[in-house]
């Protein structure tokens, strides 16, 4: 195993770094010395310091993949790839930058601006599809493409879960998208992913509106990643933006398809008590797109049309470990 772990004087040069932005825990910057390549710095925070050897832990899962499964995860997850150190104690990590097709230009006309295509724009698009002061080149799926959407994100998930790393803070935010060339999802923020009996990177937490009611002040879990799965599949399809699905959740008005499949799917991870697991979503997933009832559809978009590729895998499925902490 190659070493997780650079020294911070010999890896990061501060006259090679462009700030592209910050949040609660640390900046995030280009390294203009090294093309495709970000770095984030945490916040020095003496009463909780990031944790060194979760970070080393995740790394090291990440890497032990075999090939098929490294390369779905590399184009899909910006998991970090190199945790640096200064003076012993963890100061940042390297990770991919988000490819280009993963923007969209969006916002009120005078100032419209490229912004992370995110898992918002699915589930908020009824509040500004017919909004006359925005601009917004953000693509309008076909249900067909967001099940595609579903189902990439699902495979991915499986991946992980197989590798016992739990992903935890899933959000509107920290899930992207694209449709270009094919519908595909990209996963950031993943210093908060941890790895099975080991603690997170951070403090852990779950954003408001995604937070799983079972856990309470407990770690999330394998399950709580399902939960919030069947969360992104609701609001992606039925179009509602922080809203959880009824108990009783009804086929959308305006589509001919049958969800039935899907409905389940979100029913057994929002409210029963034995979720499915990511490999059940993931045959669910197929069996939809397999057997739904195609209708001619256009593509309504600020840009011209994109062609969507269907989105097949022949990497076969693997057996999950039982969900649990």
């Amino acid at each position: 195993m190659n070493q997780v772990r650079r020294n911070y004087s010999d890896s990061i040069r501060p006259e090679f770094l462009e700030e592209l932005g910050q949040g609660a825990e640390g900046q995030v910057f280009e390294m203009t010395n090294t093309p495709g390549v970000v770095y984030k710095e945490f916040f020095v925070v003496s009463s909780s310091p990031p944790n060194l050897a979760a970070l080393e832990k995740l790394i090291e899962v990440s890497r032990s993949m075999d090939a098929a499964d490294k390369t779905w995860s590399e184009e899909r997850v910006l998991t970090p790839t190199d945790a640096i150190v200064h003076n012993g104690k963890l100061r940042g990590y390297l990770m991919k930058r988000i490819p280009e097709n993963f923007y969209c230009l969006h916002g009120v006309k005078a100032r419209p601006k490229t912004v992370p295509c995110d898992w918002n724009f699915l589930s908020m698009r009824k509040s500004f599809a017919a909004n006359k002061n925005l601009v917004s080149h953000v693509p309008v799926l076909s249900t067909q493409e967001v099940l595609k959407l579903l189902l990439d994100l699902a495979e991915t998930i499986e991946i992980l879960h197989r590798y016992d790393i739990i992903l935890g803070d899933i959000s509107g935010r920290n899930l992207l998208w694209t449709n270009s060339p094919e519908p595909r999802v990209l996963l950031i923020d993943c210093d908060g992913f941890r790895v099975r009996g080991m603690g997170s990177v951070n403090y852990p937490k779950q954003t408001p509106d995604w937070i799983d009611p079972t856990i309470n002040n407990n770690l999330t879990n394998q399950s709580s990643d399902i939960y919030k799965l069947g969360l992104a599949a609701y609001r992606s399809v039925w179009g509602h933006p922080t809203n959880s699905p009824p108990s009783k959740l009804s086929q959308p008005n305006d589509e001919s398809q049958n969800l039935h499949g899907l409905m389940h799917l979100i029913k057994g991870s929002c409210f029963d008590a034995k979720r499915p697991t990511a490999i059940d979503w993931v045959a669910g997933l197929r069996n939809c797109l397999t057997t739904a009832q195609h209708r001619p559809t256009q593509t309504k978009n600020a840009n011209p049309p994109i062609n969507s590729i269907p989105t097949k895998s022949t990497r076969p499925t693997i057996p999950m470990k039982p969900q649990n902490n």
